[in-house]
C-alpha cells in the first residue's frame, strides 16, 4: 500500500516545482462546505527568501484544526498552490479532520435548506456509526482479554491437577511398599521369636540329656515339653484327640490346651496368618511421569 504524502513533502514539492518556468507564489487553505469553498488562509511566497516546508505545513494544519474545533462531523479542507502566470490553482492537497464527536450541538456549517438538512442528517449518521464501531471494538477487545485470562487459568488448573494426581499416586505406592516392608519385618521377627521360644522350651530336656538326669527338675522339663506340644497342636487336632483318647485321659490335658489356645488369641495373628494377608507392593512410578494403566486397561477412564 502506497504511503500518503505528508503536507510538508507536498509543500516542498510545490516550492521546488517551476511549472514550465514559473515559481510558486502563494499557498492557500480553503474549507469545503457542500460544493463551495471558504478561504481560511493565504501565504505569499517571497522570492529569494528561504522557506521551511515543515513550518509552513504545520501552520496550515494548526489553522485547520482550530477551525474544526466545535464543528461536529468530518470537515474537508484543501491546500492550493498558485504559480506565476496562472490564475487557477495548480497543486491540490486534501485535508480531512474529524470534528466534534461527543457534542451534538455546535457551529453549524449547513444552510437552512433541504440540502443543509440532508447534510446534517449525514453528519448525524456518521457520528452514530462511529460511536457504534467504537463500542463494538471495545467489546471485542474486552471479550478477547477475558477469554485469554480464562484460557491461562484453565491451563494452570490442568497442570496443578496433573501434579496432584502424580503426587497422590506416588504417596499411595509409597504407603503400599512401606506396609509390605513392615509386614515382612514383623513376620521375620515373629518367626525368629517362635524359634527361640521353642528352643527355650526344649532346653530342659536337652540339658538333662547332655548333662544327665536331674540337672533340671523332671517337673520343669515335663512342663516345658507339654507347653511346646500344646502350642503346636491346632484346634482341629484337638478335636481329633477327643475322638481317640478316653474322657479321663482328655481331662488331663484339656486344661493345658485351653490355656494355650487362649494365649494364642491374646497374642494376635500368627506368622502363618500374616503370610496369608500380605500383599505385594505396587509397581514403581514410571520415570517419564505418566500414570501407568491399572488392571490391564489402557489407562483411559
Amino acid at each position: 500500500m502506497t504511503k500518503r504524502q505528508t503536507i510538508a513533502d507536498w509543500v516542498h514539492s510545490q516550492l521546488v516545482d517551476d511549472n514550465n518556468g514559473g515559481r510558486c507564489i502563494q499557498l492557500t487553505l480553503v474549507h469545503w462546505v457542500q460544493n463551495s469553498t471558504t478561504e481560511l488562509k493565504s501565504f505569499r511566497i517571497c522570492e529569494g527568501v528561504q522557506q521551511d516546508p515543515a513550518d509552513i505545513g504545520k501552520m496550515f494544519l494548526n489553522i485547520a484544526n482550530n477551525h474544526a474545533m466545535g464543528v461536529p462531523g468530518t470537515q474537508q479542507y484543501e491546500m492550493l498552490s498558485f504559480f506565476e502566470g496562472s490564475k487557477e490553482p495548480v497543486g491540490h492537497y486534501p485535508i480531512r479532520i474529524n470534528g466534534e464527536t461527543e457534542q451534538q450541538f455546535g457551529l453549524g456549517t449547513e444552510p437552512p435548506t433541504t440540502a443543509g438538512q440532508n447534510q446534517m442528517l449525514m453528519r448525524h449518521l456518521e457520528v452514530t456509526q462511529r460511536q457504534m464501531h467504537t463500542f463494538m471494538a471495545g467489546m471485542v477487545e474486552a471479550t478477547t482479554g477475558m477469554l485469554r485470562v480464562m484460557s491461562e487459568q484453565n491451563q494452570q488448573l490442568m497442570r496443578e491437577h496433573h501434579d496432584a494426581m502424580m503426587l497422590s499416586q506416588q504417596l499411595i505406592m509409597w504407603q503400599g511398599a512401606n506396609a509390605f516392608d513392615n509386614t515382612k519385618a514383623l513376620i521375620d521377627y515373629k518367626s525368629q521369636l517362635k524359634i527361640k521360644e521353642g528352643l527355650f522350651k526344649l532346653a530342659p530336656v536337652i540339658v538333662n540329656k547332655v548333662f544327665g538326669e536331674g540337672t533340671i527338675p523332671i517337673s520343669a522339663a515335663d512342663t516345658a515339653l507339654l507347653d511346646s506340644f500344646a502350642e503346636s497342636v491346632t484346634e482341629e487336632q484337638i478335636l481329633q484327640l477327643t475322638q481317640v483318647l478316653r474322657p479321663e485321659q482328655m481331662a488331663l490335658i484339656a486344661d493345658r490346651f485351653k490355656r494355650t489356645l487362649e494365649n494364642k488369641r491374646e497374642v494376635g495373628p500368627t506368622v502363618e496368618d500374616l503370610e496369608k494377608s500380605i500383599t505385594p507392593p505396587l509397581p514403581p512410578a514410571p520415570a517419564n511421569g505418566e500414570v501407568p494403566p491399572a488392571n490391564g486397561t489402557n489407562g483411559m477412564s
